[in-house]
This record gives structure tokens, sequence and C-alpha cells, in this order.
């Protein structure tokens, strides 16, 4: 009569199981059967705390030379029972009070997408478990992919990890981290122009390149050193890029923070700030891509869209918390009448 496999196997389907079903649920609001008093982000911080642990247990418990069996049985059962579908209903939880809000989402999905790699890299460590306990079944020395087993085991960790600083962050922090990201493709774009200026200085092609090589998009256009009139309309450029670095980081020091000064709690504001924000960065790669083409007709009109949106952007962090004059108030109201040409802009 054949042997029962071992209660591992049954618990590892399940297991299995659950994080395949896992992964579709989580761009489904919560039902409202499940809504509860919990605060989705304190429920995704202790779920995400909670695998950490259970994991490190578990792993501890695969230690060769002898794997602790129930120890492996036991810990597999508590991520599945707890902490897993903990994980899951605070996402879910984040997109229906998105959805009851009439928000975006920002913070939801940014919850989504790192949840969803934890998914993954849990189902990618039962994997490794699974093959080396049946090397172990098999007379292996417990040894078998014990590297695996680690190296997958630190994914799971570095998961969980950033989901418990996302549940620290908010939609303020992860939309201020966003701005951060687009404030340094401004920067780079800056630097490329610069390199450019450069080249032109020097008399040299101005970035033209060989003529066999590949576009790489930032290629320039007729060889020579800039005339006047261009080198005023480069200089325009220049400012207004320094310009966009300038409010970038005036809204993500005084308007993307926690505490009284910032906009916290304002999430339907600060997700508009986001979406503003990520609409310059691409004017800015086209106007800097024009420049160096020499296309001053076109860079006249990019000028002119750049300085539509970092009006819009500056108008929409110019009131404080609660639509309120604060004492940084002036300083956007400036920073927009300078882009429109009627005063001068100031340093934060």
């Amino acid at each position: 009569m054949a042997s029962s496999p071992p209660a591992y196997t049954t618990t590892l389907k399940t297991f299995h199981t659950l994080l395949s079903t896992s992964l579709p649920a989580l761009s489904t609001p919560a039902p409202q059967s499940t809504l509860t008093t919990v605060p989705p982000l304190s429920l995704l911080s202790d779920a995400a705390s909670l695998t950490k642990a259970h994991t490190t247990r578990l792993i501890l418990s695969l230690k060769p030379p002898s794997p602790l069996l129930e120890g492996i049985e036991k810990f597999l059962l508590s991520l599945i029972s707890e902490p897993i579908p903990s994980l899951v209903l605070s996402v879910q939880l984040l997109h229906a009070d998105a959805k009851e809000r009439g928000l975006k989402g920002v913070l939801a999905k940014e919850v989504q997408r790192e949840v969803g790699k934890l998914v993954e890299a849990l189902g990618e460590l039962g994997g490794e478990i699974e093959a080396g306990l049946k090397a172990y079944e098999e007379g292996g020395k417990g040894e078998e992919g014990r590297g695996m087993q680690l190296q997958k085991t630190g994914r799971v960790w570095e998961g969980c990890d950033r989901l418990v600083g996302l549940a620290q962050k908010g939609v303020v922090g992860v939309v201020g981290d966003a701005v951060k990201r687009q404030a340094d493709l401004v920067k780079d774009a800056e630097e490329e122009l610069k390199g450019w200026i450069v080249e032109c200085s020097a008399d040299s092609a101005c970035g033209s390149g060989d003529e066999d090589e590949e576009d790489d998009g930032w290629g320039g256009g007729e060889e020579g050193e800039l005339e006047e009139d261009e080198k005023k309309t480069v200089e325009r450029v220049q400012k207004r890029l320094r310009s966009t670095v300038i409010i970038f980081f005036a809204v993500g020091k005084r308007r993307l923070v926690k505490g009284s000064e910032g906009l916290e709690g304002e999430d339907k504001r600060i997700e508009e700030l986001g979406e503003m924000a990520a609409k310059i960065s691409p004017v800015v790669d086209d106007l800097v891509g024009l420049t160096t083409e020499r296309e001053w007709e076109e860079v006249g009109d990019e000028l002119g869209k750049l300085d539509d949106v970092l009006i819009k952007f500056a108008e929409l962090a110019e009131l404080g918390r609660d639509g309120k004059e604060d004492k940084f108030s002036e300083w956007f109201r400036k920073f927009r009448d300078a882009v429109k040409g009627s005063g001068p802009e100031s340093s934060t």
C-alpha cells in the first residue's frame, strides 16, 4: 500500500492556489461585506510585517541538515490564514476608498503593484521550498537549493519593507516621490542641453553626430556656432528648465509633505499635482530635442506649452491646506507671474 504524501505537500498546493487567486483579486474594490474599521494602510503595514516574520520562521525551519517539517507546515498555514488575505484586502479597501471619494487611486495602484510583486516573490519562494523538500525526501542532505531559498526569501523581505514604507508615506509621500523623479528627468534634460551648448561654443558639429550613427533623439541639426538670436532663445530655454526644477522642488518641499504645513489629507489635490507634474517632463524632452535640432519656430511653440503647464502647476499649489492662504502662497503667485512675464522669479 502506497504511503500518503507528507502534509506539507497539500499545504504547499493550498499556498500556491491562494497566491494565484490573489493576483486578479488585487484590482477589485472590496465588497461591502468585507469593509472594516481598520484603516487600510494600518492593515497593509501589519500584514506586511507579519508576512516577513512568518517567512523568516519558515526559512529557519528549512535549515540543514534536517528541515523541521512540522515547522514548515505551521508557518505555511500561518501565511495562508492571515497576512496574505490581509494584504489583498488592504489593496481592495484602498480601491474602494478611492472610488467612493472620486480619486484616481494613485496610492491604491502603487500598493497594488507592490503587493503583486510580493505575491509573485512568495510564489517563487514556495517553488524553491517544494523543490528542496522533494530532494530531501529522496535522500538529499537538506542543503539542496538552499542558496535559492535564501535569495527568494530576501526578495520577500524587500517587498514587505517596501509595503511598510508605502503605508508610512501615504498618498502624499507616493506623489512626492513621483514629483522628485520628474524633477530628476528635467535635470537630465538640462544637462543634455548644457553639453550641446558646450559643443556649439567650441564651433563643433553641435551634437549632430556622425551621419552613420543611429539618432538617439537628441541629435543636433546644422553645424557651427549659434547666432546671437539663437543664443537668446537657448538662454530662454535654459532659464525655463531651471524654473521647472525650482517649481518641482518647491511643490515637493512645501506641499507634498506630512505635518501641518503640507497637504496631507487633501488626496484629490495631491493626485492632481502628481498628474500635472507628469505632463511637464515630456514637454521638456520635446523642448530640448527641438532646441538641439535648431527648430527655432517650434522651440517657441514648445516654450509656450511649457509655460502654460507651469502656470497651472503653480496655481494648483498656491493655496495651503483646506484651500487657505499660507506663508508659501505668495511665493507660488510670484512664480506664476514670473512665468507669465510680469515679475522676477525667486528661489525658495
